[in-house]
């Protein structure tokens, strides 16, 4: 077992995930043992933080809390008791239509253009190793359909990328790497610590 990093000075946003109110799933990434029966980036649950690698969006009662890889710019604005998510991209009309009509559809937003929208559900942003990149959780609950067509509709706006979505769709659900863990410099952790053994296949995309 690993030691958990001192997060008493991490922001809020942090200190928010870490907390986990959606029940999400921690993972490990397991290099060693399953390499040899061909797994690319094998993954496997665990129950304690300071285990964890990765967190997913697949949640204890079987849905989706989303956890999203923002490959550009992107910022949460304050708004009276909402917030605005602000996305550096731009869109197609029709692609912006069609992602509006998912997120007022699935509870998420009831406004914006698709490259800003005000929220209805908290959500976290928090910057990735790659200077720039976030990872974005929206704190809401969605089943496996409802949230396959949530990245759908991000991914033909383009604000998910396709390795990302294809990843989702081979293992039915979406993971960012932990704000404290430095890609694969920390990511291949002992047998010990995977507690149930079993890898989740072909799991090659480390946002």
């Amino acid at each position: 077992m690993k030691d958990l990093p001192d997060l008493t000075a991490a922001n809020e946003d942090v200190k928010r995930l870490v907390a986990n109110a959606m029940g999400r799933t921690f993972y490990s990434y397991r290099e060693d043992l399953f390499s040899f029966l061909g797994f690319e980036d094998p993954l496997c649950r665990v129950n304690k933080l300071e285990d964890a690698s990765m967190i997913g969006s697949r949640c204890a009662d079987g849905v989706h809390a989303p956890v999203l890889d923002i490959d550009f710019p992107a910022e949460l604005r304050p708004c009276v008791d909402k917030q605005i998510l602000a996305l550096g991209i731009q869109m197609a009309p029709e692609e912006s239509y069609e992602l509006m009509r998912v997120v007022k559809r699935l509870g998420i937003s009831g406004w914006g253009d698709g490259a800003h929208m005000e929220l209805n559900c908290p959500a976290i942003l928090i910057p990735s190793e790659t200077p720039g990149h976030f990872h974005l959780f929206l704190e809401t609950k969605l089943s496996l359909p409802n949230y396959e067509d949530l990245l759908a509709a991000l991914f033909r706006a383009g604000v998910i990328e396709e390795g990302f979505f294809d990843c989702f769709l081979r293992n039915m659900t979406s993971t960012a790497v932990l704000p404290w863990i430095r890609r694969r410099e920390e990511l291949p952790l002992s047998y010990s610590e995977c507690d149930d053994g079993l890898p989740i296949r072909n799991f090659d995309y480390f946002g």
